[in-house]
């Protein structure tokens, strides 16, 4: 793990109290403090809690080691703690102290633990992709002489919107005639017009004892719910196929 960035923020200054002045314009009448800031560079030892163990292993902003932080003498910067890296695999508060009796709590940069954060949910998405449970598997159904386009297996499954699904068919069937030409497809719905992908698997039978072909095709969900995917088979130039109850068809979601 990468060291988290502490200081360095507006609010991280060094400041004393110096003497006691009327307050103006209070009704009634009231003395406060004034705060100074130091010109002299203050020197904080860091621990890890109050009266805890000191810390050493620190590195400036630039990447240099730091064993101690100290203030800016730098006019337009005065007084200002400096943004540095606290240790290695580290990632609670600090304290800050310069007599071991009083001590400043100084928290890490919110922008590194987000950014830590949000690697982290992409990496649990991801892995929860991965370990998803199949959303459809199921075997065909025996359809004799096919010519014309015709519904082979009707894949009804729960789908969630924003996600991709992967569709791989695998239908078992027998041709007429050797070379017929046979063609698949996924459609949205049973709807003609809607071709997963717009793409069509064609092949030859190479005999007239059955076979297994192929068809894999990816699919994004537009909603959330329940959704039926066909697949689709013709067989052209006069002749005839027959797929049987071997066939296969499976829907996973895709990490």
């Amino acid at each position: 793990m990468a060291r988290l960035l502490y200081g360095g923020t507006p609010a991280d200054f060094a400041v004393a109290l110096g003497s006691s002045v009327q307050i103006p314009d209070v009704i009634p009448e009231a003395t406060g403090r004034t705060a100074l800031i130091p010109e002299g560079a203050v020197v904080f030892n860091v621990y890890d809690s109050v009266d805890g163990n000191q810390v050493t292993d620190l590195l400036d902003e630039s990447g240099s080691p730091i064993s101690t932080v100290s203030t800016s003498t730098e006019l337009g910067d005065l007084g200002r703690v400096p943004a540095f890296y606290g240790p290695d695999n580290y990632t609670a508060d600090l304290w800050l102290t310069t007599d071991s009796t009083v001590y400043y709590r100084i928290p890490p940069s919110t922008t590194d633990l987000f950014t830590r954060l949000a690697t982290a949910e992409a990496n649990l998405d991801a892995l929860t992709q991965q370990m998803l449970p199949r959303a459809l598997e199921t075997a065909g159904a025996s359809v004799p002489n096919i010519t014309t386009a015709q519904v082979i297996a009707t894949l009804a499954f729960n789908q969630k919107a924003g996600k991709r699904y992967r569709v791989t068919a695998m239908p078992n069937g027998s041709a007429s005639t050797i070379g017929t030409l046979i063609r698949l497809h996924v459609r949205e719905d049973n709807i003609s017009g809607a071709v997963v992908r717009g793409a069509i698997t064609e092949f030859e039978a190479v005999t007239t004892s059955s076979q297994t072909a192929l068809l894999i095709r990816e699919y994004l969900a537009t909603q959330t719910g329940p959704k039926t995917l066909v697949v689709v088979a013709e067989a052209q130039g006069g002749q005839y196929t027959t797929f049987s109850s071997q066939s296969w068809y499976t829907v996973d979601p895709v990490p």
